[in-house]
């Protein structure tokens, strides 16, 4: 392995074109396998610098270079490995909000499920949590030479970028970790601990996602009699998951629960309806404020008489062929994938038509049912199994593997249910039983998933004190009982929990502009 120093002497850049200054591509192990991936890149505000050098008390918005909040953005997407981000037009989008308020960015780069060296896999679960942490104690380690409070980090991240962020939130200093970070090259002598974490759509709890996204959307047409064979026994397993949380509504402490006959149903259904309800409400009164970037009437809006700019989505139920090794087709980054060319694109897309089962008074808005919504306005967007998928296509399913093994399978419901299904389905039990049977009573596949499910650490100790939760309603990617459930437990656990359905956003930074920045300023306020 390559010996890195852990120690930081900037030799900072300075962008005319941004005004700021930046080191990027700092390698944050002391060991690294990966390095063009264990590293990150620093942005801050110019004001903090005077010929190069950093002073210490230089003000930019509300901050000094001393007090500045310090955001901690990985890249991580479908469980993949990610560079840092360096300096350009698409950074500076991510970073200028931030920078324009004073605070410090820092993009980091992580391995992933596809990262390789040596003929062996070095980036399967939890690798890519593990280098991140690294990241947080190497930013520490050069705290006396680096601009920003090292005791403010928010962390932030999208899909498996958002579960990223909401472990780093849980999992502080917790010693489960300590044995990989030291294998991993990290800081030992630093703390991993964060102030806050923003969590946007956080694709998390695998260990019950197959269930959570039959609890959603439950079987469609388009779907096999065998998917349909599975999805409802799934349903059924979420079900009584959910009920034996015993979560409380955070406002009654009502206990909430699904009903078992009619699965949208119970004081935990309702309580989803009720955030739902509050996403619309708050859209449909920025759109008739006039607050929103858009040219249609709220009349126009509920009628689909406008369009908006998005991408088509593959047909229901279609799956990609098995991904190739790093760089290859449809990799995040590569051709086919996104962000890169031949990736999702944006063009001009017809409105939905929302009148039968969306109303807006003036004030309140009213959505009928979660299965009215679901349909023409927010589709089934995998086949059953969601995450687990049979032949092992997901990035789950490639996250999961080990050293040796690219893939593997990781529901330990499935086994059962397939056994439910024998009789009718004798092919399909061959063909798919021994791959789903391997992922019971395995001990290392059980402590990857131990150690990439944020529920495991609620209690921890150094666990962050402030978490926002962000997702769309029209995400397809996971049910929205994955976040639920998340901002009940850590509300449960003591912690200040900012959550929100974001209305009319897909999968991805779903938010309002400048409400990140905002709730980084009070939080930082509040302490």
């Amino acid at each position: 392995m390559n010996e890195h120093s852990l120690t930081l002497s900037p030799l900072w850049q300075y962008s005319e074109e941004f005004d700021l200054y930046y080191v990027e591509n700092r390698v944050y192990s002391a060991c690294p396998t990966n390095p063009e991936l264990q590293c990150l890149s620093i942005f801050a505000p110019a004001a903090y610098f005077a010929d190069g050098k950093l002073v210490e008390n230089a003000l930019c918005g509300a901050y000094t270079a001393q007090t500045a909040p310090v955001v901690y953005e990985n890249n991580v997407a479908g469980y993949a490995e990610a560079r840092p981000r360096i300096l350009g037009p698409n950074m500076y989008k991510s970073a200028e909000p931030f920078l324009k308020a004073g605070m410090i960015y820092v993009s980091a780069g992580s391995r992933g499920r596809q990262s390789s060296a040596g003929g062996v896999f070095t980036g399967k679960a939890p690798m890519g949590l593990i280098d991140l942490k690294c990241g947080i104690r190497y930013l520490r380690r050069n705290r006396a030479v680096l601009p920003g409070d090292m005791d403010r980090i928010i962390t932030v991240g999208v899909s498996a970028g958002g579960a990223m962020s909401s472990l780093l939130g849980v999992t502080g200093e917790h010693p489960d970790y300590d044995a990989l970070l030291s294998q991993n090259g990290a800081a030992m002598d630093e703390s991993d601990h964060v102030f806050a974490s923003q969590c946007y759509c956080p694709i998390t709890d695998l260990d019950h996602a197959d269930a959570a996204y039959e609890w959603m959307f439950g079987p469609e047409p388009w779907m096999d009699d065998f998917q349909k064979a599975l999805s409802a026994p799934l349903r059924a397993v979420y079900i009584r998951y959910l009920n034996e949380l015993a979560l409380k509504h955070p406002d009654t402490g009502a206990i909430l629960h699904f009903d078992t006959e009619n699965a949208h149903s119970g004081t935990g259904y309702d309580y989803l309806m009720e955030v739902i309800r509050r996403s619309a409400t708050k859209y449909m009164n920025k759109l008739q404020a006039g607050e929103l970037d858009t040219s249609y009437s709220v009349e126009n809006y509920l009628h689909g008489r406008y369009s908006y700019l998005g991408h088509k989505k593959p047909a229901p139920g279609t799956l990609p062929p098995k991904m190739p090794p790093s760089g290859g087709p449809g990799r995040p980054g590569g051709p086919g994938g996104p962000g890169g060319p031949g990736g999702p694109h944006f063009e001009e897309m017809p409105g939905i038509d929302k009148s039968a089962w969306l109303r807006f008074d003036g004030k309140d808005a009213r959505v009928s049912s979660l299965d009215d919504m679901i349909g023409a306005y927010l589709t089934r967007a995998k086949t059953c199994p969601a995450f687990d998928e049979r032949d092992l296509r997901q990035a789950e399913n490639e996250e999961f593997g080990n050293e040796t093994n690219a893939y593997a399978h990781f529901d330990v419901y499935l086994p059962s249910i397939l056994e439910q299904v024998k009789a009718e389905f004798p092919q399909q039990y061959i063909q798919y039983a021994p791959g789903y049977q391997s992922a019971l009573n395995n001990e290392k596949l059980d402590e990857q998933k131990r150690l990439l499910n944020p529920l495991n650490y609620l209690d921890n100790e150094k666990s962050a004190r402030h978490f926002r939760i962000r997702v769309g309603s029209r995400d397809a990617h996971t049910s929205f009982t994955v976040t639920m459930i998340l901002a009940l437990k850590l509300l449960e656990a003591g912690k200040k929990v900012d959550y929100e359905i974001v209305w009319d956003e897909d999968h991805g930074r779903c938010d309002y502009p400048g409400e990140l920045v905002q709730w980084i300023e009070k939080i930082v306020k509040e302490g």
